[in-house]
């Protein structure tokens, strides 16, 4: 387009979330843009593929507006980098399906945070929500293994979302953003003028996290975590009225964010939502949750594939099946099915079904309380 000189008759435009709102003189914005590198929906489009992009890659900036200098902090979210799916076929929940680890997974992991280190400098820090049990445990496991081999990575962190602790998750929360407040203040912020093009400061790093669907339980940690950040570095100076007001302005922001993200990947809004709109579990958003989840569960199971394919098709990244390696499948094993064949025949061809008919018809009909049957 730039070289045809059409680049001014394209409109810009980006695939996720945009909202601004204005508290107090403060006016506060939250962009989503998510790739298209690995687009898709829930199931059909899971991990990594062999160039290191990932499902579900998504960056979040956050913006403050203040007496006309504007500060943001960017996040990203995206699927676990490893080779990985699922399937939703099965009415229980889908078999989760992990490669056993190769070369070729290695060096796509290595590419995707090498290509995170050049675009967000080198402080890049994994904070995973994964389960600890189940497959979601052996997926953890399997991540902080490749983390700990990569130099890319500063820090590799777990929070169980779902504890047996008896502390709520927004004091936990509270807690893991202690962990990492150094962390997330040495990254920094990017800042700039309302009236200047030139940048005052960049942020160095980035954060990354990750779930299971990268939805539900990411949106909130990610929604804690970068509401302290603006708390303690951009709007440290409001006493704790202003900043309830302002905290519920950033508090819709979020939950807007994760319902249209999670809509646009998993097919229903965002889970727990009422913990990012009200820092705490109420029944509307139980039973908010129970209609999300039919909507999601429907989606995947009848709507999914046919979007991916003209998703697919829209991007340019339709691939074609070669009838040529079905037949190279099913030749092997022709011999076999040939000789199963023929012994089968033979043993029909031996074998006298008349008598064991008779039999089989007088048992029944006697076990049916026929008293006028006579064998023949």
């Amino acid at each position: 387009m730039g070289k045809a000189g059409l680049s001014q008759y394209v409109r810009p435009m980006i695939f996720g979330f945009v909202s601004i709102t204005e508290v107090r003189d403060v006016k506060l914005a939250l962009v989503s843009r998510r790739r298209t590198d690995r687009a898709g929906f829930r199931f059909t489009t899971r991990g990594m593929d062999s160039d290191g992009s990932v499902a579900i890659a998504t960056e979040t900036e956050a913006f403050v507006e203040r007496a006309g200098v504007v500060t943001s902090f960017t996040t990203i979210r995206g699927s676990i980098p490893l080779f990985w799916m699922q399937f939703p076929l099965q009415m229980r929940k889908p078999r989760t399906m992990i490669h056993t680890g190769s070369r070729e997974e290695r060096a796509a992991f290595s590419t995707h945070f090498q290509k995170l280190s050049e675009e967000y400098g080198s402080r890049v820090v994994i904070l995973s929500t994964l389960n600890e049990a189940g497959a979601e445990g052996i997926l953890n496991l399997k991540y902080s293994r490749e983390a700990r081999r990569s130099e890319k990575i500063q820090l590799f962190k777990h929070f169980r979302f779902f504890s047996g602790e008896t502390a709520p998750v927004t004091e936990r929360l509270e807690d893991l953003y202690k962990d990492l407040k150094d962390v997330l203040s040495a990254q920094g912020l990017t800042q700039r003028t309302v009236h200047e093009t030139a940048i005052r400061k960049s942020q160095s790093g980035v954060l990354r996290l990750n779930c299971i669907d990268c939805c539900d339980r990411s949106n909130v940690t990610q929604a804690h975590l970068v509401n302290s950040v603006i708390r303690e570095f951009v709007l440290d100076d409001l006493n704790p009225t202003e900043w309830s007001e302002l905290e519920g302005g950033l508090r819709e922001l979020w939950y807007e964010n994760g319902k249209q993200i999670s809509e646009q990947y998993a097919g229903g809004a965002a889970l727990k939502g009422d913990l990012t709109h009200y820092g705490m579990r109420t029944f509307s958003g139980r039973w908010h949750d129970l209609k999300s989840l039919m909507n999601r569960d429907f989606s995947n199971r009848y709507s999914h594939g046919m979007l991916q394919d003209g998703l697919d098709l829209l991007l340019g990244v339709v691939k074609e099946h070669d009838p040529i390696h079905l037949e190279s499948r099913i030749r092997p094993y022709f011999p076999r099915i040939v000789i199963i064949v023929f012994v089968v025949a033979f043993v029909c061809k031996n074998l006298n079904f008349s008598r064991g008919l008779s039999v089989v018809s007088e048992q029944s009909l006697r076990f049916c309380g026929s008293n006028s049957f006579q064998a023949k």
